[in-house]
């Protein structure tokens, strides 16, 4: 017997529905559309149970992404393994354009292996502008990374990166609060010692005086030259000062002395502040990198990465250094004129595909 998962249904699909649709590929053994058990409201999905693998395998080539009741239905293979567990092959794709579906992305990411699901994650608005693709095997889902990443899709500009769950950006969200905590901390002590009295007395010790000057023997006696030495004094003093104020400077720009921002940070405020805190935050380091166009290449970074993967930039020097070097050939590319368009290949081992290629309307753009 062979099961396969059917999600994404319509509140009111039943289990005849269902009997109706699958039995016209071949013979169900059975149907468990799961329920609320209070109220008895659907959950949205369904097992369907075939009695041989060969007809479940037809129907979830002939009817993954039909319609019923006027809305696509998700179907894969109803599994238990550990690579569903751990998340092996699940990636994550971010700022979609906003007619891209499911079935667009199913056919895009087709081509580089077998997929488990596929779903671009809507609301009553339409789409939410990401979606996940959870291949079968983890090298399939390393070569779209590799290949699509920061690439064009219906002239949007996509992220793609390995799927991680709550648990997991949570870890690393404390690891970067704790990573920051402590440069603060160093930042603070390095601060303190050189205010300290004994080391400005150290300091004073070794400014030039009157007494530090020896005249030559052999040379003829002169008055003091008092309006000379004024002057170099005050000279001194001035390099010493800015001197001071410029180790105090480079002291303070990599543990700035304001509150660690944290993924809780973030989440707690909407869009507008998210974007606000985050560019407050990048554009000083931004800027150490490509000072010339540094607020743009900030802008683009917030608009194109998560929140996570944006505090690790914050924490991580060279990894805000290697985005900064990938916006900047970006920049560089888009004044060159360079926007050739390449249509996604479809898949030509799915009969059924051929039938929707209407409804698939995303493009890439290399």
């Amino acid at each position: 017997m062979a099961s396969l998962y059917v999600g994404d249904l319509h509140p009111n699909v039943t289990e005849s529905m269902l009997l109706n649709k699958f039995g016209s590929v071949g013979k169900v053994h059975s149907i468990r559309l799961c329920r609320v058990k209070s109220p008895g409201t659907s959950q949205q999905y369904a097992f369907v149970n075939f009695q041989h693998w060969a007809d479940a395998e037809r129907a979830l080539d002939l009817l993954n992404f039909d319609p019923l009741l006027g809305q696509p239905m998700r179907i894969m293979w109803s599994r238990k393994d550990s690579s569903r567990k751990n998340n092996v092959g699940n990636i994550f794709i971010k700022n979609l354009e906003k007619s891209i579906d499911s079935i667009a992305l199913y056919n895009t990411f087709s081509i580089f292996g077998n997929i488990l699901s596929c779903k671009v994650m809507c609301d009553e608005n339409g789409s939410k502008g990401y979606g996940y693709v959870h291949f079968e095997s983890a090298q399939a889902a390393e070569t779209a990374i590799r290949t699509l990443n920061g690439m064009l899709f219906n002239d949007h500009k996509v992220f793609i990166t390995h799927f991680k769950s709550r648990q997991e950006r949570q870890a690393a969200n404390r690891t970067i609060a704790d990573e920051t905590s402590k440069q603060v901390h160093v930042s603070q002590v390095q601060k303190k010692e050189e205010g300290h009295p004994s080391i400005q007395h150290a300091q004073s010790a070794v400014k030039p005086g009157p007494a530090a000057v020896k005249p030559d023997p052999a040379a003829a006696p002169s008055p003091p030259p008092s309006p000379v030495t004024d002057e170099k004094l005050t000279m001194d003093a001035m390099r010493e000062q800015s001197t001071k104020q410029s180790m105090d400077t480079q002291t303070a720009v990599p543990a700035p002395a304001r509150k660690p921002l944290t993924l809780y940070m973030l989440e707690s405020a909407d869009v507008e502040q998210q974007v606000t805190m985050l560019h407050e935050y990048l554009l000083p380091l931004v800027e150490q990198i490509h000072p010339t166009r540094a607020r743009e290449i900030t802008c683009m970074v917030i608009q194109g990465e998560n929140n996570y993967n944006l505090l690790d930039m914050v924490a991580e020097p060279n990894l805000l250094r290697a985005k900064v070097e990938q916006m900047v050939a970006i920049l560089q590319g888009s004044e060159a004129g360079q926007n050739v368009r390449l249509l996604a290949p479809k898949n030509k081992n799915k009969k059924r595909r051929k039938k929707k290629k209407n409804r698939s309307n995303l493009y890439i753009n290399l």
